[in-house]
């Protein structure tokens, strides 16, 4: 045989033997799922044969509706595999004879029995279900004075949830009840034959959803919404649950843009990164007298100013002495020396003689670093002009605020206090990293408010976005929370458009009272901040915006601590 030849037989077998292995693989796989089917098949029957032979009167399950001795849910080996076997019997109101309180002999016609035995294998999870009706002795009904409990599920846009699950809890009932199982596509779970009594606690939830359930009146919730259900015999009580998806929320906590400026007092060279026939004498920079005198022209440039969290730059400012005969001119330059084209900064080609200079237009973005840069001249060797100091000023931030305790809670209630005072469902102290941020990804659907304690020495001068905030299901969002330094009282101010709903920005707020006048401008998120107020109920606010008609005032704004007010243009 040839190379050539052998390589051909060899592919070929090698096709075949892959193919016959896929084969064998597949074997397998039904094999073990046949086997461990066949299992939970005999589990299940065995199950029912047990219900079977039991009177009908004890057809029931531990904790269950109706009560007996089976267990509602165990673990089962068999042939070396785990099953989880899970038994569910419930009486059902059959409306034949008709349902609920209309039906005379009762809603336990007869029983039905659900038996799930469910196994895990390497190749996924599969379960057996059986099931059976049980009817009483001769086929007559019993009726044992029970009552029905209809419980739904729905999500936040009232749509029935299929496959909640629902848990029925009454510790103050003998037997006790405690049962578990699953919404059908209307979203509903009957329990016909309930138990007379009160305190039913109900717990409906859904695999990453929220969860919605009863409470019981304690003294910290004198007065729950909802409580615990109460069952009537041969009645139905009925309740709705809204669950939905779990939302994820990122808070941060910033301290706000505000001006800053870095200055050198050119006292030393040590902020300088380059001369020429220049230094530092008496407390300015100058040229540098020699033999002859002072030299026609020089120059130096400073290091690099790069400011953390640029925002914008605002101005270029020197000091400088030119007596008559010398010039200061100066120009801005990239962090690489280069100097920055007059497409971006008019003029600097030329450099400027005259202080301060507009640089709000230069990109931060394309120039996050600048150099100062300037030229000395003099057409006498006996005099020299002089710079004592120059600076840039910017706008920094916001800047991250590490470890910021805040609370938050939702609007949704699940009672009020002895006082009447709302107890919300969520209610939580949280408090942010060391990156100032604080993460969640099991928020549940709601409109929620944050605050920051005053203890903390901050303040809150802006939310964004606006309090109250709305979180939807399944949503990501971010909430930013902007610090101030704390001061006893203050206002916060939110304007929104009357229209849309929406903040609306670099609108001018007045906040006056007598002897006081404040104006603002709201940032990006409609939101304005008066610090260290007078406590006064007196105050009066008027608000105008580009684009909107007229003023809108409001008087008699009430400030004592921490305030906020709302208005719409």
């Amino acid at each position: 045989m040839t190379l050539i030849e052998v390589v051909v037989a060899s592919a070929i077998l090698l096709v075949a033997f892959i193919g016959l292995y896929s084969l064998f693989q597949a074997s397998l796989h039904y094999l073990a799922i046949a086997r461990a089917r066949e299992g939970a098949l005999s589990l299940a029957v065995e199950r029912m044969e047990e219900l079977r032979a039991l009177p009908y009167s004890s057809v029931g399950t531990v904790s269950g509706i109706p009560s007996g001795t089976i267990p509602q849910d165990e673990s089962v080996a068999l042939d070396g595999i785990s099953y989880d076997r899970r038994t569910l019997i419930q009486y059902v109101d059959d409306p034949a004879d008709s349902s609920g309180s209309a039906d005379a002999d009762g809603p336990e016609d007869y029983k039905r029995a659900k038996v799930v035995v469910s196994f895990s294998t390497s190749y996924g999870t599969s379960s057996v279900d059986l099931i059976s009706n049980f009817i009483g002795p001769g086929g007559s009904e019993t009726n044992n004075g029970g009552g029905t409990l209809s419980l739904t599920a729905i999500n936040a846009e009232a749509q029935p949830i299929s496959g909640a699950e629902v848990n029925v809890v009454n510790t103050s009932l003998n037997p006790t009840i405690n049962v578990t199982t699953y919404a059908n596509t209307s979203g509903l779970v009957l329990f016909p034959g309930a138990p007379p009594g009160s305190g039913y606690q109900i717990t409906v939830t859904y695999p990453g959803y929220s969860t919605a359930q009863t409470y019981a009146a304690t003294s910290q919730n004198p007065n729950p919404n909802p409580g615990n259900l109460t069952v009537s015999a041969n009645q139905t009580t009925s309740a709705t649950f809204a669950i939905d998806a779990l939302a994820s929320l990122l808070v941060r906590t910033w301290q706000p843009i505000e001006s800053a400026t870095t200055t050198d007092t050119l006292t030393s060279s040590s902020y300088l990164s380059a001369t020429s026939n220049t230094g530092i004498s008496g407390g300015a920079l100058t040229l540098t007298s020699g033999q002859s005198g002072y030299p026609p022209s020089g120059s130096a440039q400073s290091t690099t100013f790069t400011p953390s969290y640029l925002s914008q730059w605002q101005n270029l400012s020197w000091s400088a002495t030119a007596p008559a005969g010398t010039s200061v001119t100066v120009q801005l330059f990239e962090q690489n020396g280069t100097l920055i084209p007059n497409s971006a900064l008019p003029g600097n080609s030329t450099g400027f003689t005259t202080s301060p200079i507009n640089i709000s237009a230069l990109s931060t973005s394309t120039y996050p670093s600048l150099i100062i840069g300037a030229t000395l001249a003099t057409n006498n060797a006996s005099t020299t002009p002089s710079i004592s100091s120059w600076s840039l000023s910017y706008l920094q931030g916001p800047i991250p605020l590490p470890s910021i305790t805040f609370s938050i809670h939702g609007a949704k209630t699940i009672g009020t206090s002895g006082l009447g005072a709302a107890i919300y469902k969520v209610s939580q102290t949280l408090s942010t990293n060391t990156s100032g941020e604080y993460s969640t990804s099991t928020l549940e659907w709601d409109s929620y408010t944050t605050a920051v304690a005053s203890t903390t020495n901050w303040d809150v001068s802006s939310a964004c976005p606006s309090e109250p905030f709305s979180v939807a299901p399944g949503s990501s969002g971010t909430n930013n929370l902007y610090l101030v330094a704390h001061t006893q009282n203050s206002l916060a101010v939110a304007v929104h458009s009357q229209a849309t709903g929406n903040p609306i920005a670099n609108a001018t707020t007045t906040l006056s009272r007598s002897g006081f006048s404040s104006t603002v401008l709201t940032d990006s998120c409609g939101n304005a901040f008066f610090p260290g107020l007078t406590a006064a109920s007196n105050y009066g606010l008027s608000v105008s915006a580009l684009g909107y008609t007229g003023t809108t005032t409001a008087a008699t704004i009430s400030v004592s601590g921490q305030s906020t007010y709302s208005i719409s243009l």
